[in-house]
């Protein structure tokens, strides 16, 4: 190691601001061995370390932008999603036991029902998975299964339904189920708020700063040119 050059970065480094030596140290993959020992004794001592870091969380915050209203009523939508379509499923199920009072004691009628429970609480958990990559994954491949998640959920999950009822109680017993669920509406009426949703995250510029392509890359300093020199 060059000890003139690591006297040179030490001296250099303890004239720093603690924003620079907080950058520095976020990029020391890319400094020479000289300047990773010389920002290592600067860090040494506590109190600077502790400045250095709150600085670079400071600089983090100010850098990343706000999640902002619609994406928290997104948010909001898929953590929702499940409670609100079991309170519609059980009032639909008690709507067609009300017209036609022989279904509840069809045991094709309670296999439908059990069948459908099922389907949900497994679209209950996709949701609720999105919801959380929505709001951690900072990324654009992020607002890709957002999407493919919200077709999922809403007119792909409604279209699937009559296959669902077919495959658990057969094609007689599923012709006489569905004749209570009107699928095809449902399927039109989930198209509206999925494509409503796609169109905003696709387009927004505040989704594309929210997941950017990539992380960005660190600010390029007089300090780091200096000591890749």
């Amino acid at each position: 190691m060059d000890q003139i050059k690591l006297d040179g970065f030490l001296k250099h480094y303890r004239e720093l601001p603690p924003e620079d030596l907080a950058a520095l140290d976020q990029q020391r993959a890319e400094l020479v061995p000289e300047a990773i020992a010389a920002l290592d004794a600067v860090l040494q001592d506590q109190a600077t370390r502790e400045r250095v870091i709150k600085a670079g969380e400071e600089t983090s915050k100010a850098d990343s932008p706000r999640f902002g209203f619609t994406l928290s009523l997104l948010l909001v939508c898929l953590i929702g999603y499940g409670p609100l379509q079991f309170l519609l499923l059980i009032a639909s199920f008690g709507a067609a036991e009300i017209d036609a009072p022989n279904l509840a004691f069809l045991p094709a009628w309670r296999d439908f029902k059990l069948a459908i429970l099922l389907f949900l609480g497994a679209l209950t958990l996709i949701s609720l998975y999105t919801a959380q990559k929505l709001y951690r994954r900072r990324e654009r491949r992020t607002v890709r299964s957002v999407v493919f998640a919200l077709w999922l959920l809403g007119p792909l999950a409604s279209f699937l339904t009559p296959a669902v009822t077919d495959l658990v109680v057969g094609r007689e017993n599923a012709a006489a189920i569905l004749g209570y669920y009107d699928w095809l509406k449902d399927t039109l009426r989930s198209l509206v708020p999925a494509a409503l949703w796609t169109f905003y995250l696709l387009t927004s510029k505040h989704v594309r700063a929210v997941y950017p392509l990539s992380m960005p890359a660190q600010p390029e300093t007089e300090v780091s040119a200096v000591s890749r020199g």
